[in-house]
């Protein structure tokens, strides 16, 4: 069972950007997918971590994607649907073959703690038929930010 949170209660919490990184992935395909998570809040739940006494945060992010591909199709002129819409018979499931380059982004938060988080990719779909506006293969990418944290 999820829990649920009142973001609006949550204090936000001063940050600097010190790197973000594109991650870069070649896939079973052979298409190149770039990954580049940019976190846009850091909110303080008022909880510490029990095992290491720094602060817990929800981070608020949004995923960059960027794919690079020598298959070209016909740019699709209709919006990219959400995930559940997609029939099944569409969706391939498409595989990371070699981690190309994958790094930790950086911040400082409340000018007291270095964090540290990067995206783990679970599962990457391609939806077959479908290309961007330079005609790139378009995928759904499901990932998870894993972190650290230490004192500045």
């Amino acid at each position: 069972m999820a829990i649920q949170v009142d973001l609006s209660k949550l204090r936000e919490v001063d940050f600097e950007v010190k790197r973000e990184v594109w991650n870069k992935y070649k896939l079973s395909d052979g298409s190149i997918l770039r990954l580049k998570v940019v976190v846009t809040k850091f909110l303080d739940t008022g909880e510490t971590d029990p095992n290491t006494g720094f602060p817990r945060y929800i981070i608020a992010y949004q995923n960059l994607i960027a794919v690079t591909s020598d298959e070209r199709g016909a740019p699709s002129n209709k919006p990219i649907p959400s995930f559940p819409d997609i029939p099944k018979e569409l969706l391939e499931e498409i595989n990371i073959v070699e981690t190309i380059y994958e790094e930790w982004n950086t911040y400082i938060v409340d000018n007291k703690y270095v964090y540290e988080t990067k995206p783990v990719i679970t599962s990457i779909y391609r939806i077959k038929g479908l290309y961007d506006a330079t005609g790139c293969p378009v995928y759904h990418i499901f990932s998870q930010l894993v972190h650290r944290v230490k004192t500045v």
